[in-house]
């Protein structure tokens, strides 16, 4: 079958560089977001969201209204309200996506239907956040695929984590927001 997508964080632009990555029809990224199938969010800062509007938008005209599935959202509840209270300026997004609090998708939790649909959707085995220090209800992702024999940790923008170390040992790939560089430790501790 077709290939699912996920995507971690949605900056301002995301649109404009899926566009340029994935041409297709019309020169935009229609066939890649026919097999965007989860977005998951990091914390509520606008450089990792503000994306949101317009790819919820696309998705709804190019797939939802096209008979296709709507996006699983995973996010702090946070965004969930955000995108809320956008909707009554603008709901051209309404309908295009399913919001899941990213607190009910901890290791602790137990499976729920949000998992089932990563595992059948995306072939992975293992898919849960870590929360980790930075803004309120920030989290890290650690997924795993054992039939293709890999582990992903994604962190955005957070200070160094424990849990996250510790969960995240033995992964292929680490990918990891940096904002600041060691010699600017002070900087970073005055950042939220």
């Amino acid at each position: 079958g077709k290939k699912a997508g996920l995507l971690m964080d949605s900056g301002e632009g995301t649109m404009g560089q899926l566009n340029r990555i994935f041409p297709s029809k019309g020169n935009d990224a229609s066939a890649m977001l026919e097999r965007l199938k989860v977005v998951w969010i990091s914390h509520s800062h606008a450089d990792h969201h503000l994306g949101l509007l317009n790819l919820l938008s696309k998705c709804k005209r190019c797939v939802v209204d096209e008979g296709g599935e709507r996006l699983l959202l995973i996010a702090p509840r946070s965004i969930e309200a955000w995108l809320n209270s956008y909707s009554k300026i603008d709901g051209a997004f309404k309908g295009s996506y399913t919001f899941v609090d990213s607190c009910k998708m901890t290791v602790e939790d137990e499976c729920n239907d949000a998992r089932k649909l990563i595992a059948k959707e995306l072939g992975l085995d293992v898919f849960y956040n870590i929360r980790v220090e930075h803004s309120k209800d920030s989290y890290a992702l650690i997924m795993r695929c054992s039939k293709g024999g890999w582990k992903l940790v994604y962190s955005g923008d957070a200070r160094p984590s424990s849990d996250l170390i510790s969960e995240g040992r033995g992964a292929t790939v680490l990918i990891h927001e940096a904002t600041f560089e060691d010699a600017k430790k002070s900087d970073a501790l005055k950042k939220r």
